[in-house]
């Protein structure tokens, strides 16, 4: 406070004492501002929390502050000033003392907030939280418990409270086709995160608002993980949720419940400051983190990770999380039946930085602060909670199949058919952006003219007609690459170590026979790449089949000739390959790159070190972690469907849920 009174023109502190003052006066107004949002201003429209509380806050501090000998404290920017300063030097001093200050807000504030104004529910039944780490492997997260990164979860297992184990993912291992299978029980005729319709002549894109509203309507029966009073936050699919907030498939759903408009007390200038104070602390450090990286010449060093990524890692590692966190912690305290969150900022680091890299890891880390707040939330809630943690998909290490091999996928393709400028190539997309998207969408319903602006932004920041949709039909929008959909015979979209290739004048699915006679050199041009590990093609003689360097895979009757293109893979992806084709908007043409056994090693075809949507290494193996009273005899499970009948088990179980299927298939 010294050194502020040297550096503000509105601020004069003549001593030290004085200063101690003005940070009791700060205490002060804090605990006024709490008194008076518990007592009244949590009946007012949660949009007017943020000026109230500043207002307020900053008031008090400035009146009481001129009390005090020596302080003069000239305007409402220079109390502004002090608010910040203090609130800021407060998350650094609990930061190196280890204090417990979340745990006290959740206890002192939180609970009496929620209590007075959010009608808990008070009763014996558990309650189920189900908390997904997007993109965590078994194996990463085993390394990040041993290595001491995440304490919360060690003491678990210590203790016996959980068991830890490993599942596999369906073939395309991402967050849209397995989220649509964990939370709605029905993944069915979803290929990969992006993909072309056949039947409806259009792209598809799973964190799409409109794409993802009508994934869910196709595919829902209204019995999802989350129905009969669940909640979804940050989520891609609802699981036929109660409420749902920052999920992206109801955000064009004005008719939806999100959360209780007192949730906004988090609103508030200490919170805000404090987040704001890690927000540009998670900036410097992944700055100097990028700067080091470059410095020792990392050759997995990629240029996405510039300047601009660090506010990207920032806002999803520290605001998004924080925010999810508090929001959770309110359901928690309401005590509602049942609730999935997804904190993705593990997903976002090592996609940028690597799977096991200290940034990685260092992400975790944070990531076990947070669900010990949900841990000691749940000890103060109505009911009793059961936590299961889980992850939709791993990762997998190896850097972008252009810098490995000097040539895009497109550009393979375009090379084979010899027919320049006639592939279109799907834009890599954002989806911190996608979520920062429904996250304003969801705040500022009470503005829909700010909303409009800010979503039209973002949509062009992430190419609008990707997220409207891309479609053959002239009245159709027009894509903005220089390859228009309309003019391409051929689709090709990158999705992580998968490449997916349609031809999308044809309403099914070509055959190998077929595309051989349209473009004889497209199978032995992509087969014959270093890069490429399989193809998948369907023959007119032999089926499904998997075609390698050295060998074929024939699916219809698991034999294969040569050498075995499937040898160095899990014995289920046949099994999931088999799934995968008999979809209708299965790609005419699959790709897979090359994956190293001995190096877990595989390129991928987006600008990212970290990979997931195929198979091979570790992508496919998330973890789950569940209670151990838990019956678990449905293990090991393969593939998100199955995983959603044994979660809903699980819930029918704890709640005598006797009106839920457990499948919808």
């Amino acid at each position: 406070m010294v050194l502020l009174g040297l550096l503000l023109p509105g601020l004069v502190i003549e001593s030290i004492l004085s200063a101690i003052g003005i940070a009791i006066i700060f205490l002060l107004s804090q605990s006024l501002y709490w008194q008076l949002f518990i007592l009244f201003f949590s009946h007012l429209p949660g949009w007017l929390f943020p000026t109230i509380s500043t207002v307020i806050t900053v008031s008090v501090l400035t009146y009481l502050g001129n009390q005090i000998p020596g302080i003069l404290i000239v305007d409402f920017q220079a109390g502004l000033w002090i608010v910040f300063t203090l609130t800021a030097v407060t998350v650094v001093v609990e930061s190196y003392m280890a204090l417990d200050i979340d745990q006290a807000f959740d206890r002192f504030i939180s609970r009496r907030v929620i209590s007075k104004r959010g009608q808990p529910k008070t009763t014996d039944v558990p309650g189920i939280l189900f908390v997904e780490l997007d993109g965590v492997s078994e194996d990463v997260l085993q390394k990040a418990i041993e290595n001491g990164r995440m304490p919360t979860l060690n003491s678990w297992l210590e203790q016996g409270s959980h068991h830890l184990t490993a599942w596999e993912t369906d073939f395309s291992s991402q967050t849209g086709t397995i989220q649509a299978g964990i939370l709605l029980g029905n993944n069915e005729n979803i290929p990969a995160y992006r993909w072309w319709d056949r039947k409806k002549q259009k792209t598809f894109r799973s964190s799409s608002f409109w794409d993802a509203a009508e994934i869910e309507k196709e595919r829902t029966n209204g019995r999802g993980l989350l129905s009969q009073g669940g909640a979804s936050r940050a989520n891609v699919f609802s699981g036929d949720a109660k409420e749902t907030l920052f999920t992206i498939s109801k955000i064009l759903d004005r008719e939806h419940e999100t959360a209780p408009g007192l949730y906004f007390y988090i609103l508030n200038p200490m919170i805000i400051f404090r987040m704001l104070t890690q927000f540009i602390f998670s900036v410097f450090r992944e700055w100097a983190q990028s700067l080091y990286q470059r410095l020792r010449r990392d050759k997995d060093a990629i240029n996405e990770r510039n300047f601009l990524y660090a506010f990207v890692r920032a806002a999803d590692c520290q605001i998004f999380h924080a925010l999810t966190t508090y929001v959770v912690i309110g359901d928690i305290l309401r005590g509602l039946p049942a609730i999935y969150a997804s904190l993705t900022g593990y997903d976002n680091v090592s996609h940028y930085t690597g799977v096991e890299s200290t940034e990685a890891f260092q992400t975790l880390e944070e990531i076990d602060r947070f669900i010990n707040r949900l841990e000691r939330a749940a000890r103060l809630a109505p009911r009793p909670y059961e936590i299961v943690l889980l992850s939709d998909h791993g990762q997998s290490h190896g850097g972008p199949f252009k810098k490995a091999h000097g040539i895009t996928l497109k550009d393979l393709v375009n090379r084979a058919i010899d027919e320049k400028k006639k592939v279109f190539y799907a834009f890599d997309d954002n989806e911190l952006l996608d979520k920062f998207d429904a996250f304003l969408q969801d705040t500022l319903r009470s503005k829909p003219r700010t909303n409009q602006v800010l979503h039209h932004f973002i949509s062009r920041i992430t190419h609008e007609s990707m997220q409207k949709g891309l479609s053959k039909k002239k009245s159709d929008t027009v894509d903005q690459s220089p390859i228009s959909i309309i003019d391409a015979p051929l689709v090709v979209f990158g999705s992580g170590c998968t490449g997916l290739i349609y031809f999308t004048e044809s309403e099914q699915r070509l055959t190998l026979e077929v595309i051989q006679n349209y473009y004889p050199n497209l199978i032995v041009e992509l087969i014959n790449h270093p890069g490429i590990g399989f193809l998948v093609v369907n023959s007119i003689s032999w089926g499904d089949v998997v075609m390698g360097k050295d060998g074929l895979y024939f699916l219809a009757s698991d034999t294969f000739e040569g050498i075995n293109p499937l040898a160095d893979y899990s014995p289920n992806v046949p099994g999931l390959l088999r799934r995968e084709c008999s979809f209708s908007n299965c790609p005419d043409i699959i790709v897979n790159t090359q994956y190293d056994p001995h190096t877990g090693k595989l390129t991928g075809f987006e600008n990212q070190i970290g990979h997931h949507g195929g198979v091979g290494g570790p992508q496919s193996f998330p973890f789950l972690m569940y209670p151990s009273q838990f019956d678990d005899s449905a293990l090991p499970i393969v593939g998100s469907e199955p995983l959603f009948d044994m979660l809903m088990s699980w819930r029918k179980t704890l709640q005598d849920l006797n009106n839920l299927p457990q499948s919808q298939n």
